[in-house]
Formats: structure tokens, C-alpha cells, sequence
């Protein structure tokens, strides 16, 4: 998820890879049933149809492509937001955007709002974060319930910023130091998809580089240390350029690049835990904030198509794929059902845990919902409709004949996208009207001179 620069996040679709060693989660309680441990994955930015999991042609991805193989795999999975902080808030509390009201930088979670991590130390989990995103600090309070927080933003030094590997050997450090049997939640944010590194796009090290990107085109301009790749995207946004054939080529192949780097390190993290002993009764969630957009609807990252959960470690028969429509909000309710406990009062999400089962999906519906005047939308019966208030533009996609979305039918199907905007303006009004009270904070002047840097604020504006 990013913030105010970027521009109309076109799609939403979140991959979810849940996975379960040899749990059975049948709402047990009582002695001497071990709650499971869960270990959450988040890959900012990270792009579903650019895995092989979900069909991609090039070798981006096979420690997950390999795990996912052991696991239950969403193919129907969507973010509510396309920027890092509401995306994560509605994952932490089971709540769209427009009701937990934790939109941008300044706003806070309601004290009334209970987050998973609260959550699952309610029910003595050993809670533990790390991020190296100033989106998901303290200021916002989505983090609320993480005993151990370590965060590593990096300050304005752009290539200063914790890479995935440094991000690893800060969690082993930390699961060398659990004792006893107590379950553990353990949440991990890679931010090395994120388009700020070092002022081009993307963190793609050697020798990942060197497998997926060609020479850049000559006329490929990035950032040069004073314009962070945010930034100058940013500017080829709103000025409506277009890059040619080559220069997006060369996006995707440093974008490509970054994806197996950080592969790789899912792959150190997941193999880490499991020689420490640590996965054998696990629930292991890997999943995307949002995606990114390589000028499919017309702008450059970042919301195209994010992964959404997949899970292991929840019984199934055998490990596969369903075609279940999920949301992050219904995860924290799935997690609930697990514990055999009600999930906190007026969350929205829906369990998804009797899928595991071959049940059928929870929902019929998906709603993506910023409030932040960009693109909005929902999803219902394979036909999404998308809003983008700033310009009035509407678009209809049948999923089932245009996957990529590439034939706008909002001219031609007039009935269906009235309906569908008939239901989108219906859960905005609900939402609205019982919207948690949040706050805002002041962001600090040295959290305010980082966004800068990176590209979210404008020179001029003050903190």
C-alpha cells in the first residue's frame, strides 16, 4: 500500500498460501490441545501473476512455488486497499478501510478496536513483529499487541533500508530465545518490492539481478539519489507519459529480480523455523498488502493484482487450490474459529476455516474500499466494477472471459454496472455511518523528512 503520490491502484487481488504441518483446528480448547503457532508473511507489493504459483512463466518464486505445492492455495484472494498501511490494518482487525478509518499517514486505530495480536495474547500467545516500514510504526497503533516490535526503517537513506535477509536474522534471534511450549505469533514484512531502493526501482542483489535483468534502454530514467523511484514514477503518472516497450520490460525484469531475492529469503525464513523446531504445529499464512501496475490500466506500480493469503498448516485433506472468495478481514475471524472462541465484537470478516474442509467460500461478495480517493470498487458473481473519483472513470471486467482486464464494459453493460455501483455506494453508506472513531497524531519531523525522501510528500509540505 502506499500513499497519496501514487496513483490509481487498478487491482486488488491479494494471494493467500495457507499452509498446516499436521494441525487439526477444530475449534479445541480444552487440555491437553496446544493452541497452533502462527507465523504471517506479508511480501509489500508483491504481484500474484508474477509467481508461478499463479502461472507464471519465469522462475521467480520456487521456494514458495515449492511450498505452496504442501499447502491450500486462494486463487480468489483480495486486498481491501491498495496502500501498505489500511491493507494491513483491515488484516490485523477484520475491518474494510472505510469502517476502521486508518486510511493515511496521522491516523491512529480506535483504542476500541481490538487488532490479531491483542487477540491471540488474550489467549497467551508470545506475539512478535518485524518491519522495516515507517507505515505500519508505532504512530498508527494497528500494531497494538506485539510484546516483541522490531522495526528497522532505514531513516532518509534509501539504500539504508533492511533488506529481507537482515529482516531473517533478526526473527531467528528472537525464536533462539523462545523457551517452554507456549504458542507464538510471529508477523514478518518484507518491504524489498517496494520501488524506493537506492533510487531505482526495486531490491534486486546479486546474483538475482543478474538472472532476470537485461541493460536498461537508453531512454529509461530513473532515480538518480535526489528522486527516489516513487517519485519519478509518480511524475510519469501524473503527467500521463508513457513508457515504451523496453523501459517496461526493463521494470519487470528488476521487479522479477526483487521477487526471487525475496523468495529466497521466505524460503531462509521458513527453513530457519523449521530446524528450530519451530513449524511442526504451525499456521502459516503468506500473503500480499496489494500488488503492482506496470501501466495495465494506464499507470505505472502499484496496485496490480497482490497475492492474497496462503495457508498451510489448517487440516485438509490433501494440499491444493480453491477457488473460495477471501478477503484479509476474514482471516482474523478464521484465526477466531481456530481457538473456538467468537471473533471481537463487530468484525466483518467471515471464517474461511471450513473451506480446509471442502466447504464452500464464506462470501459471495469483495469490496475494496479506500476512502482516500482512489480507486474503489467491488467484486460479485466474476464481474468487478471499479470507481476512480478523481476523474469520474468507471470500469466493468468480466473476470471469467478478460482475467487481465483488459475490455472495459462499463458502456456496454450498463444494468450490471449499476447494480454493482448500487452495492459498492450501499456498503460505503453502512461502513460510513458506523465508522470507529479514530485519531490523528502528528507525524514526527524525522518520519516526515522520510516520507519525503521516499517520495509520498511534496517538498513544500509541512508535518
Amino acid at each position: 500500500m502506499r500513499l497519496r503520490p501514487r496513483s490509481s491502484r487498478a487491482a486488488w487481488l491479494a494471494f493467500v498460501i495457507l499452509g498446516v504441518a499436521s494441525l487439526g483446528c477444530d475449534g479445541r480448547t480444552a487440555p491437553p490441545w496446544r493452541p497452533p503457532d502462527v507465523v504471517m508473511i506479508s511480501i509489500d507489493t508483491l504481484r500474484a501473476d508474477h509467481l508461478p504459483t499463479y502461472g507464471y512463466a519465469r522462475p521467480t518464486a520456487p521456494h514458495i512455488d515449492a511450498w505452496a505445492r504442501q499447502a491450500l492455495v486462494f486463487d480468489r484472494a483480495y486486498s481491501e486497499a491498495p496502500h501498505t498501511l489500511p491493507s494491513h490494518a483491515s488484516l490485523f482487525t477484520g475491518l474494510y478501510p472505510s469502517r476502521h478509518g486508518v486510511l493515511e499517514r496521522g491516523d491512529t486505530l480506535a483504542p476500541s478496536v481490538a487488532t490479531i495480536a491483542e487477540m491471540l495474547g488474550g489467549h497467551r500467545y508470545r506475539t512478535a513483529a518485524f518491519v522495516n516500514c515507517y507505515f505500519l510504526g508505532p504512530d498508527a497503533r494497528i500494531m497494538r499487541g506485539f510484546t516483541h516490535f522490531d522495526a528497522d526503517y532505514g531513516g532518509t537513506d534509501l539504500s539504508a533500508q533492511r533488506d529481507a535477509g537482515t529482516t531473517n536474522e533478526a526473527v531467528f534471534a528472537w525464536a533462539d530465545g523462545l523457551v517452554g511450549d507456549e504458542p507464538y505469533f510471529l508477523f514478518v514484512l518484507y518491504f524489498d518490492l517496494h520501488s524506493d531502493w537506492e533510487g531505482l526501482p526495486y531490491h534486486a542483489p546479486e546474483p538475482f539481478r543478474s538472472r532476470f535483468v537485461r541493460e536498461p534502454p537508453e531512454t529509461y530514467r530513473s532515480g538518480d539519489g535526489t528522486l527516489s523511484a516513487t517519485a519519478y514514477l509518480s511524475h510519469l503518472n501524473q503527467n500521463r507519459i508513457r513508457l515504451d516497450a523496453e523501459d517496461l520490460r526493463y521494470l519487470r525484469d528488476l521487479y522479477d529480480a526483487s521477487i526471487a531475492y525475496t523468495d529466497a529469503q521466505v524460503g531462509a525464513l521458513l527453513d530457519g523455523l523449521d530446524r528450530r523446531g519451530r513449524l511442526r504445529d504451525a499456521i502459516v499464512v503468506v500473503t500480499a498488502d496489494h500488488g503492482e501496475e506496470f501501466q495495465d490500466h494506464g499507470k505505472l506500480p502499484e496496485m496490480r493484482g497482490a497475492p492474497g493469503p496462503s495457508c498451510r498448516g489448517l487440516e485438509t485433506p490433501t494440499p491444493g487450490r480453491t477457488d473460495a472468495l477471501v478477503q484479509h478481514v476474514d482471516v482474523l475471524p478464521t484465526l477466531s474459529e481456530c481457538l473456538g472462541e467468537p471473533p471481537p465484537a463487530g468484525v466483518q470478516g467471515q471464517s474461511f476455516l471450513g473451506v480446509f474442509g471442502g466447504a464452500p467460500g464464506p462470501r459471495t461478495t469483495a469490496y475494496f474500499d479506500t476512502s482516500l480517493g482512489y480507486q474503489r470498487g467491488v467484486l460479485r458473481d466474476g464481474w468487478k466494477w471499479l470507481e476512480d473519483p478523481p476523474t469520474g472513470a468507471r470500469q466493468l471486467y468480466d473476470l471469467a472471459a478478460d482475467p487481465r482486464e483488459r475490455r472495459n464494459l462499463a458502456k456496454q453493460d450498463l444494468e450490471r454496472g449499476a447494480a454493482l455501483a448500487a452495492e459498492l455506494a450501499r456498503h460505503r453508506a453502512e461502513n460510513e455511518a458506523a465508522r470507529v472513531a479514530s485519531e490523528r497524531v502528528e507525524v514526527s519531523p524525522e518520519v516526515h523528512e522520510a516520507l519525503e525522501a521516499l517520495g509520498y510528500l511534496p517538498a513544500s509540505e509541512e508535518p
